[in-house]
């Protein structure tokens, strides 16, 4: 009976050991998505302050408005002359 019981614990002993490893696994791997995710943030913000700076280039604009112009499009154009 005691052999029994001391064969449970150390399964029991070792099927815990076994979790822990992978708990860590798991937490490591979570660190490193989250550290990937804040560099992304990162870098998308400066992409994105650089796209608006092509998106509202005065060119980009001043095209825009005289195809809206164009087409009598005049809602567009006071819309586009605003930004």
């Amino acid at each position: 009976m005691k052999k029994i019981l001391v064969a449970m614990a150390a399964i029991m002993l070792l099927t815990g050991c076994v979790e822990q490893r992978r708990y860590d696994e798991q937490v490591r791997k979570v660190d490193s998505l989250l550290s990937e995710c804040i560099a992304l943030r990162s870098k998308n913000s400066v992409l994105q302050k650089e796209l608006d700076g092509y998106k509202y280039a005065p060119e980009k604009m001043l095209a825009t408005i005289r195809e809206n112009y164009a087409n009598s499009d005049l809602g567009a154009m006071e819309k586009n002359l605003r930004l």
